[in-house]
């Protein structure tokens, strides 16, 4: 039986699409909530029911923010992946990355053309630093197609990506709506055709 504790943020609005334990504290007591339309939270204490979320920063409250992942084998690097191509598809400003535990974040120059970023992983891969990898789908916005193209791979720390599914038919892309890790450190991905 599995009993659900509410945690909040309770004094904010907001779908909330992504969530993370943060790796830096060894109590897994700091979370990240992350939401297309709420902004960018953390708590520190999980576990207190009267503790309070504090809002990272105001310039999130706009940016619709769908992912949240830290890399393995550096906790203190944090990705936030932003766009959401469901729904009214809302776009996004790419990929942004933390290098000091999410005291700062900076957007990632190579993902400005990744309007849907729906799923982050970063996988440790035994060598440097953990390989990043990002999903989502393309949308026809204002006459044009933009947004990422399936599932993109970096081995460089999202300076560069490589797409790595290829195509499923002829001028048709993977949608990546989820990466997942087996117990093996196996990449599993979900992915659909169209939107609907």
């Amino acid at each position: 039986e599995i009993n659900w504790t509410e945690r909040g943020p309770s004094k904010q609005a907001g779908r909330t699409r992504a969530l993370m334990l943060d790796g830096n504290f060894s109590t897994n007591n700091k979370v990240w909530a992350a939401g297309v339309s709420g902004g960018l939270w953390s708590i520190t204490n999980i576990e207190n029911a009267t503790a309070e979320w504090t809002k990272v920063s105001d310039f999130w409250d706009n940016l619709v923010i769908t992912c949240v992942a830290s890399d393995p084998r550096d906790p203190l690097v944090i990705y936030v992946g932003t766009g959401e191509r469901r729904g009214s598809g809302l776009k996004g400003h790419g990929i942004w990355k933390s290098e000091d535990g999410g005291n700062s974040f900076s957007q990632l120059v190579s993902s400005t053309e990744f309007k849907y970023v729906h799923t982050l992983l970063v996988r440790d891969e035994g060598s440097g630093d953990g390989v990043v990898y990002a999903g989502g789908g393309r949308a026809l916005s204002e006459g044009e197609y933009s947004g990422i193209n399936g599932l993109q791979r970096s081995t460089d720390g999202g300076s560069t990506w490589t797409e790595v599914l290829g195509e499923i038919s002829e001028g048709s892309n993977h949608d990546v709506g989820d990466l997942e890790l087996d117990s093996n450190n196996r990449l599993i991905i979900g992915t659909r055709t169209k939107i609907f």
